[in-house]
C-alpha cells in the first residue's frame, strides 16, 4: 500500500533535486558500494539530520539506470526519524548471471527521500519536495581482489591524431579523483572521470600535454595518493 502511495506522490510532481551522498539532511555513509561474488550483502547506511521524517526508497539500477535485475535493497521503503539512521542491504538475486566474470561490472544506488507528511497529506496532488542521491555499485567477480596501487598507476596515456587517450589495462573501474596535466588540474566535470576496465577514454580539449598526474578513489572513498607518467605516441 505505501508502495502505491509513493508511485502516486511521483507521478502527482515531485520536485527532484539530485546530489552526491547527502541532500537535505539525508546522507549516506558510503560515497561507492562495492559487491564481491560470494558476499551475501553489502549494509548501505542511511542518516537524517533534518527536524522531520522521510520516507525513503533505495534501488539497485544497472550501468543504463534501469532496475536491476540481480540486486535487490532490503528494506526497499523505509521511514527514517528525525536525527534519527537506519541500515539497509543490498543483495545479490543470484550467482552473478547477467555480471563480467573477468572484470568489474558497474550498477548504481539511488536513494530517494519524500518528507513523511507528504504522504499522509490530505492531497494527493499536493506538490512534495523530493531528494535523490545515487551512488555507484561495483560489481567484483569472485577471481578479482581488491585493486592495489600496481592497477591504479596501470594507466597509459597515448596521443594520436593531437587527442590524447588514457588507457586502462586492469579489471577494475577506475575513477579519477584528481587529475592534471603538465601541472594544471583538470575539472571532472568537464572530462571523463573514469575508466571502464580494459578500455580507453579521449581527452580531445587537453592539447599538447607531456606528462600527467591522477588519483584514484578507492574502495573505501579514500584518495589512492598521486601516480605520474609521461603521454607517449600511440602504439601502432
Amino acid at each position: 500500500m505505501m508502495l502505491k502511495r509513493w508511485s502516486r506522490m511521483a507521478l502527482s510532481g515531485l520536485v527532484l533535486l539530485s546530489l552526491q551522498a547527502t541532500a537535505a539532511g539525508i546522507s549516506l555513509n558510503k560515497t561507492r558500494v562495492v559487491f564481491s561474488a560470494g558476499a551475501r550483502s553489502v549494509q548501505l547506511g542511511v542518516s537524517n539530520s533534518a527536524e522531520s521524517a522521510w520516507l525513503v526508497q533505495v534501488r539497485p539500477l544497472d550501468s543504463q539506470g534501469k532496475v536491476s535485475a540481480g540486486m535487490v535493497a532490503t528494506p526497499p521503503l523505509f521511514r527514517v526519524e528525525p536525527y534519527g539512521s537506519n541500515t539497509l542491504r543490498i543483495l545479490s538475486t543470484g550467482d552473478g548471471d547477467g555480471f563480467a566474470r573477468d572484470r568489474e561490472s558497474l550498477g548504481y544506488v539511488e536513494v530517494s527521500a519524500v518528507p513523511a507528511s507528504a504522504m499522509t497529506s490530505a492531497s494527493s496532488s499536493a506538490l512534495a519536495i523530493s531528494v535523490s542521491m545515487r551512488i555507484k555499485l561495483f560489481w567484483r567477480p569472485a577471481s578479482l581482489a581488491e585493486p592495489a596501487a600496481a592497477d591504479w598507476k596501470s594507466v597509459t596515456w597515448h596521443r594520436r591524431g593531437g587527442v590524447l587517450r588514457a588507457c586502462n589495462p586492469s579489471p577494475y573501474y577506475l575513477s579519477f579523483n584528481r587529475l592534471m596535466f603538465d601541472g594544471r588540474l583538470i575539472s571532472l566535470n568537464r572530462a571523463p572521470s573514469m575508466l571502464a576496465p580494459r578500455s580507453c577514454e579521449r581527452y580531445p580539449e587537453a592539447g599538447e600535454v607531456r606528462q600527467v598526474r591522477w588519483s584514484v578513489i578507492n574502495d573505501y572513498g579514500g584518495d589512492s595518493g598521486w601516480y605520474d607518467a609521461s603521454v607517449t605516441p600511440a602504439p601502432a
